[in-house]
C-alpha cells in the first residue's frame, strides 16, 4: 500500500492503527511538509522506535522512543506534533548542552525544554498538520526564550515559592499557566499569581554521549539543516526563522576534544549561528535531453538556491557523458540574476552519465559542504555515486529515478 497517497483520505482519529504504522504516517507527514522537513531531517539521527516500557515518549538526545499505549490514544495530528517535539530536542541538542541544569533540577529542565520546543512548533502555523497532545506544555510568555531563560524563570519562582512556605510540587495557587497541563495537585511553579506546570508529557533520559558522539551528532544536524535550506531555496522560500533559531547556537567541539573530557562549564556558545555554506558544488546536467525549457528551469532554480543559501563559493560542474567544464563563482558573481544568467554558459549536449561527476569529484579531491545535482533523471541504469558530502538531487522528468548513494530527491517542474 502506498501510505503517503492514502493519508489525506483517512479519518484523523487513527487509534485503530498499530502504533508503528501511526508513527510511520507521522514521519511521512513531517518529511513531506516544507514547514517541518528541516525538523524531520533529524529522523536520520539515531533511532525512532515504538516500545512498550515507555509511558508516553522519551529521548536521550539522539534516539526517540514512543510508548505503544500512548500512541494508541492519539490522533495522527497529535502524533505528528509528538514526533516534531522529540525531533526538536535532538535538533537543539538539549540533553547534551544542558547537563548542568539536568544535574541541578531535572524536572525544571524538562519543563523548560518542553516549553521552548512546543513554542517553536506552535510558531510554525501548521494547524492543518498538528494538534497538541495531552499534557503539552505551551505558554506564549516563553515565545522567543531559550531553555536557560525559561529554566531560570522557573527556578526563581520555585525558590520564592519555597521561601513562602510552599512545596516544590505544591497545590495550584493561581491562574493555570500554559495550554497543556495545569490541573490542581500537579507539579508546578506559581509566579505572580500564575501557575506554570512542570509536569511534562514526555521523559528525557540522561545522555551518555561522549564529546566525540556529540561532535558526530552536531555534524549530522548541521548537514540536515543545510540540506533543508537548499530545498527551501529551490522552492523559492527559506527556512522558517524558528528552525534557524532552533539549531543555534553551536558548541565549540574542538575545545571539548582537546580537553579529552566533558566539562559543561567549559562549553561556550558563539553569539550567532549561521547556516551559511562555505563551498557548494552544483552538478548541472547538460546532456542533450535537458536543452530548452529544462535547462532554463535549472538556471532559474539555481539562482533562487544561491540567493537563499549565499555560499561563500559555488563550483558549477557541467556534465553530460563526461565533465564538460567547471565554473567557480564567489558571492559577487551570482548576486545579480541577469548577470548570473548571462555568465552561465552550459557546455555539453551529448549522452548522460552522472557517474562522471562522482569520478571527477573524487579525482580532484573536492571537499565541499554539500552537493546539489540538477538532472532530468534520465541517466545510466546503474550510476556509480561515491560522493561523501550530503547530496540533494533535483529531478525534473523521470518518475522512476532513484537517487544513488541514499541522497534526498526533490521534484522540480520544468516550465
Amino acid at each position: 500500500m502506498n501510505m503517503s497517497n492514502n493519508l489525506s483520505t483517512r479519518d484523523e482519529t487513527v487509534s485503530g492503527y498499530p502504533a508503528h504504522i501511526l508513527l510511520r504516517m507521522a514521519h511521512i507527514k513531517v518529511l513531506n511538509d516544507r514547514r517541518t522537513y528541516a525538523i524531520g531531517a533529524t529522523l536520520l539521527v539515531g533511532e525512532s522506535e515504538v516500545v512498550d516500557d515507555v509511558p508516553t515518549a522519551c529521548t536521550d538526545g539522539i534516539n526517540k522512543y514512543y510508548g505503544a499505549g500512548f500512541l494508541a490514544e492519539l490522533t495522527l495530528k497529535q502524533t505528528t506534533y509528538l514526533v516534531l517535539h522529540e525531533c526538536l530536542h535532538v535538533l537543539k541538542m538539549d540533553l547534551m548542552r544542558h547537563k548542568d541544569l539536568i544535574e541541578e533540577d531535572a524536572q525544571l529542565f524538562n519543563a523548560a525544554a518542553d516549553y521552548v520546543v512546543n513554542g517553536i512548533i506552535e510558531s510554525l502555523g501548521a494547524d492543518d498538520l498538528i494538534e497538541q497532545p495531552p499534557g503539552a506544555l505551551v505558554d506564549a510568555k516563553f515565545d522567543g526564550w531559550d531553555v536557560r531563560q525559561v529554566y531560570e524563570f522557573l527556578r526563581k519562582g520555585k525558590q520564592q515559592q519555597q521561601q513562602q512556605g510552599g512545596q516544590s510540587g505544591g497545590q495550584s495557587g493561581g491562574q493555570s499557566g500554559g495550554q497543556g497541563n495545569g490541573q490542581d495537585g500537579e507539579s508546578g511553579v506559581t509566579v505572580d499569581g500564575k501557575r506554570y506546570s512542570t509536569e511534562t508529557m514526555d521523559e528525557h533520559v540522561e545522555s551518555k554521549a561522549t564529546p566525540a558522539d556529540m561532535q558526530e551528532v552536531a555534524e549530522q544536524i548541521k548537514a540536515a539543516v543545510i540540506q533543508a535550506g537548499l530545498m527551501a531555496g529551490v522552492n523559492g522560500g527559506s527556512l522558517p526563522q524558528a528552525i534557524k533559531n532552533a539549531a543555534a547556537p553551536e558548541i565549540d567541539w574542538r575545545q571539548e576534544l582537546d580537553d579529552r573530557r566533558y566539562v559543561t562549564e567549559e562549553i561556550y556558545y558563539p553569539t550567532t549561528y549561521t547556516e551559511r555554506v562555505g563551498e557548494l558544488v552544483i552538478a548541472m546536467d547538460t546532456s542533450g535531453s535537458t536543452y530548452g525549457p529544462v535547462l532554463d528551469e535549472f538556471t532559474s532554480a539555481m539562482y533562487r538556491l544561491l540567493d537563499t543559501v549565499r555560499p561563500e563559493r559555488v563550483r558549477i560542474i557541467h556534465w553530460d557523458y563526461v565533465v564538460q567544464g567547471v565554473d567557480v563563482l564567489t558571492e559577487q558573481d551570482y548576486l545579480d540574476e541577469a548577470a548570473f544568467t548571462k555568465a552561465l554558459k552550459p557546455k555539453g549536449g551529448g549522452g548522460t552519465r552522472v557517474g562522471a561527476v562522482s569520478k571527477y569529484i573524487e579525482e580532484y579531491r573536492i571537499e565541499a559542504d554539500c552537493c546539489v545535482v540538477f538532472t532530468d533523471g534520465y541517466v545510466e541504469s546503474d550510476p556509480q555515486w561515491t560522493v561523501r558530502m550530503p547530496t540533494l538531487w533535483l529531478v525534473t522528468r523521470c518518475e522512476t529515478f532513484v537517487p544513488p548513494g541514499g541522497g534526498r530527491m526533490v521534484k522540480v517542474r520544468a516550465k
